[in-house]
């Protein structure tokens, strides 16, 4: 004798089946992330100890001027605005070796350059560097 089985109450059975069995069962985060951003690292109130930095920066106080190596682009004041591109115009120079390197968690350096402009002032590398003798004999 084979029973016939009710498609309505089959498609029923197996929808309460379906909603038990996934509301039961745990989820695995793969990680993987679709149009946000997951902030890594430390909360903001934490003490970092260096994780927080992102980026890295060559300031150049004499020219006023952030290089970025990583992404091989250099910021720089024109007028009053801040301009970002991958070369200098001729009119800034700037004196190789005679930057600070800075670790900042920032895409954009110069929101900070009223503070980097006080504390590294123009001509403060040079006075520096007078002071100090060379170790090394060649």
């Amino acid at each position: 004798m084979t029973k016939t089985v009710d498609p309505k109450r089959a498609l029923a059975l197996m929808c309460t089946l379906f909603m038990l069995l996934s509301t039961g069962c745990k989820t695995i985060d793969l990680g993987i992330r679709i149009g946000q951003h997951e902030r890594v690292g430390p909360p903001p109130h934490a003490k970092a100890y260096g994780a927080r930095a992102k980026h890295n920066y060559y300031y150049y106080p004499s020219s006023a001027v952030y290089f970025d190596p990583g992404r091989n682009m250099y910021f720089y004041l024109s007028g009053d605005k801040w301009q970002m591109s991958v070369s200098l115009p001729r009119s800034i120079e700037i004196e190789l070796g005679s930057h600070v390197t800075l670790a900042l968690e920032t895409g954009t350096p110069y929101v900070y350059h009223d503070s980097h402009k006080k504390k590294y002032p123009p001509g403060q590398m040079k006075k520096k560097k007078k002071g100090k003798k060379n170790k090394w004999k060649y």
